[in-house]
């Protein structure tokens, strides 16, 4: 080559590159679907949530049905019973009537019912759930005839049952009571009612008078 010459430039050589994949076009139908596991997981919260409601469904049901048989149990005075059904959660459980156990007790007149539900804390003041309904020997009075949201006095007084009442006088249960809802009736309000003269006598003289029936 002569000097002075300039030199032939090589021409780099063109990097190959590998034809780029050409994937296949998605379908219309597989563009618009979510991916198995994010279905699975997008549906996690709710299936659980769904469970846990019906789990607490569930155990209402088993508390109701629970509480209406310790009711009846109350109702017929059978203890054995009464201990196995009873829990506190149960203690204000009420029958269809919205009666609850200790009601059932007084007014039955099972004093050992009463005296155990006592001992497990049950309150000798608790009202009735029912709004204007009461006992009566010709049945179910309504709310202008007597009182409602009675107490266990009220209903053993109703009844007649005087060994109840007395048990409750001494667990210091006024015999002036009034119930929770109009017309506020008072024990020697239901005993009149209820045709109980023993009772009626019983009462006056523990000091309760003869009040006005309305």
């Amino acid at each position: 080559m002569p000097k002075g010459a300039a030199k032939p430039v090589k021409a780099k050589a063109a990097s190959k590159k590998p034809p780029a994949s050409k994937k296949p076009p998605a379908s219309k139908k597989a563009a618009g679907k979510m991916p198995a596991k994010a279905i699975s997981k997008s549906r996690k919260p709710k299936d659980a949530e769904k469970a846990k409601h019906a789990g607490k469904l569930a155990k209402v049901k088993v508390n109701m049905s629970e509480g209406k048989a310790l009711c009846a149990a109350c109702r017929g005075g059978r203890l054995n019973e009464v201990k196995r059904l009873f829990s506190a959660a149960l203690a204000n459980a009420a029958d269809d009537k919205g009666w609850k156990p200790m009601h059932l007790a007084c007014y039955n007149g099972h004093l050992e019912v009463a005296q155990w539900l006592r001992a497990q804390g049950v309150a000798l003041d608790v009202q009735t759930n029912n709004d204007g309904r009461q006992p009566s020997r010709r049945g179910w009075t309504t709310r202008t005839a007597s009182g409602s949201r009675a107490q266990p006095m009220h209903l053993a007084c109703a009844n007649g049952k005087l060994k109840m009442a007395q048990w409750l006088r001494a667990q210091g249960v006024g015999v002036r009571a009034r119930t929770g809802d109009t017309p506020h009736w008072q024990p020697m309000h239901f005993a009149i009612n209820n045709g109980q003269l023993k009772m009626v006598q019983w009462l006056r003289a523990q000091g309760a008078g003869i009040p006005p029936m309305f």
